[in-house]
């Protein structure tokens, strides 16, 4: 599994995030975050001018591994954290450089007096970075967001992830067709029945068969669910997602987290909040729960 250290510009958006998300359900892991009640690792290099980051790594990299290079201008000049991989290099570092030039200008190095750091670890490395800011950005202003190198294991579960995805346009293997109100899918048995406990029932049942019909079902929206299933990934807007959603739910489509996803949908007026509704309705036919209810009421206009 990939992490990711994510820095807010305010400690108290940090302790919301962690409060929230701890356990968050991604890509079929589960969020495991740990929070650093100070940035030892890492030290404030103030200069009046602009410092090339090569240059700044040549300069600190002597003194170890650097993990993250963040820089922020202003007509004054710029504002660099570095983080090393080890708290002694970051104190060796701020000893010998401070008051040190660079190009005939003298920096000045503090410790780093900011947020605490969220380590995010126990997710996809399918997750980018922009699923990751997209979440972390609702509890405050994100200063940064950096992925750690993934191991051997990850690049194999990256490599595997890749052929789920190319196997959905490539027909070669397919070893079942599914005719949806007309509209032919070339598919697999083996993930249909891994992911859908809808198609997990019928294939046990027809197992020596090849066409399967589905009616009932706009193809176009039986088309982004396969993407889905075979991990290209959905637009969260409303209009698309919603049909996408319900289908889900007829065809019990697994490893759908809800309670999460429902408030990253994207709606933009009234009548696709209305359809949000029915969607939930069908997700909680016992009763919705009072923080998503509470979410759909905070959405009319």
């Amino acid at each position: 599994m990939a992490t990711w250290i994510v820095k807010y510009t305010d400690k108290r958006d940090a302790q919301d995030a962690m409060t929230q998300l701890q356990g968050y359900k991604l890509l079929g892991g589960n969020m495991i975050l740990s929070i650093s009640p100070e940035d030892s690792k890492s030290i404030v290099v103030k200069t009046n001018t602009t410092v090339r980051s090569k240059d700044l790594d040549d300069l600190f990299g002597r003194y170890g591994q650097i993990f993250d290079i963040y820089k922020e201008g202003s007509q004054k000049g710029e504002v660099v954290i570095i983080t090393f991989l080890d708290q002694r290099d970051a104190e060796d570092a701020m000893r010998d450089m401070n008051g040190r030039d660079i190009d005939g200008r003298k920096i000045r190095i503090t410790k780093v007096n900011l947020q605490p750091i969220i380590q995010i670890d126990g997710i996809s490395p399918r997750t980018t970075d922009q699923d990751i800011v997209d979440i972390f950005e609702r509890y405050g202003r994100v200063m940064n967001i950096t992925r750690s190198e993934v191991s051997v294991e990850d690049n194999f579960y990256l490599d595997i992830s890749k052929s789920f995805e190319s196997l959905r346009d490539n027909p070669v293997f397919s070893d079942l067709t599914l005719v949806v109100s007309g509209r032919e899918f070339s598919v697999h048995k083996i993930i249909l029945s891994a992911t859908s406990g809808y198609f997990r029932d019928v294939l046990e049942s027809y197992q020596s068969e090849k066409i399967l019909a589905l009616e009932d079902i706009d193809p176009n929206v039986f088309s982004d669910l396969l993407d889905l299933i075979y991990g290209k990934g959905i637009s969260l807007q409303g209009t698309k997602i919603i049909p996408v959603l319900e289908l889900v739910i007829r065809l019990d489509v697994e490893e759908i987290n809800f309670r999460e996803l429902i408030p990253l949908i994207k709606v933009e007026n009234n009548i696709e909040i209305y359809k949000l509704q029915d969607l939930v309705k069908l997700v909680y036919p016992e009763g919705i729960p009072k923080d998503i209810k509470n979410y759909l009421q905070n959405l009319i206009y």
